[in-house]
């Protein structure tokens, strides 16, 4: 298990050791994603034989069900797959602007809870703002109040819960940051698990990417050239790019 936070196996002897201090591993892969073409709104088209449409058609069909799989009561397993997407990312908002594990964990769960009730009231109108600001919204209420017991148990005074907290911009932006690293970690899982990518490529961009290896020590390892490792590198990152973008989609659908 390497410090992203994921399995991403790969057949290999491995170069175990620390990844650099200061910027997290998710946020510096984001970065070496290669850009996405000019003029597309994703990479998905790059895929070929009709894969790009078949998997954009797939995203959406399942965003709309999940939705409208949540007006109905005996629908358990919408609301697990909201649950397993949202989950995780409301828990590193919440840490991101300051609460303990325990607390943030009691923030998601309000905030799905309440989520879920205001959906099946008809409160969410997808005309007048995005999924994610709503949720944000929402999560931003449920972290303020709980600032504000606390205040209020310590005697505090002064500024409130909500004006203290960060503007409407940074909290998306935080909201963004951590919907782009889960994201990456589904994209890592899903990419490890199919066969899209051999074992081999993988366990070279383990080494090198995840482990801070050099090409030359994964070409030692692996007994490969250079060459092929830079080739792995760029091989997967091309194939996270198209990951990525499809999953971002079902965060913050349309």
């Amino acid at each position: 298990m390497f410090q992203f936070g994921c399995e991403f196996p790969g057949e290999g002897p491995g170069i175990r050791r620390e990844t650099p201090a200061g910027t997290p591993l998710g946020t510096r892969i984001m970065k070496m994603l290669p850009s996405r073409p000019a003029g597309r709104a994703t990479g998905r088209r790059n895929l070929g034989s009709g894969e790009a449409e078949r998997m954009a058609s797939e995203t959406q069909v399942t965003t709309t069900a999940l939705l409208e799989g949540l007006f109905d009561l005996r629908n358990d397993a919408a609301w697990r797959q909201i649950d397993d997407r949202f989950r995780p990312i409301i828990m590193a908002f919440a840490g991101r602007l300051g609460l303990e594990p325990a607390d943030a964990a009691d923030v998601a769960q309000e905030t799905l809870t309440q989520f879920i009730r205001d959906y099946r009231e008809g409160k969410y109108d997808r005309t007048r703002g995005r999924l994610r600001s709503w949720i944000i919204g929402i999560a931003r209420h449920r972290i303020a109040e709980l600032n504000r017991r606390r205040a209020t148990r310590r005697e505090h005074r002064g500024q409130s819960a909500i004006a203290a907290m960060p503007g409407a911009d940074e909290l998306e932006a935080i909201w963004d940051t951590e919907c782009r690293e889960a994201a990456l970690r589904e994209a890592m899982r899903e990419l490890a698990e199919t066969s899209r990518v051999s074992p081999r490529t993988l366990a070279a961009f383990r080494m090198h990417v995840l482990e801070g290896a050099t090409a030359d020590e994964v070409a030692r390892a692996l007994d490969t050239s250079v060459r092929a490792v830079y080739i792995a590198k760029h091989r997967v990152l091309a194939r996270l790019r198209e990951a990525v973008d499809r999953l971002i989609e079902q965060y913050d659908p349309a």
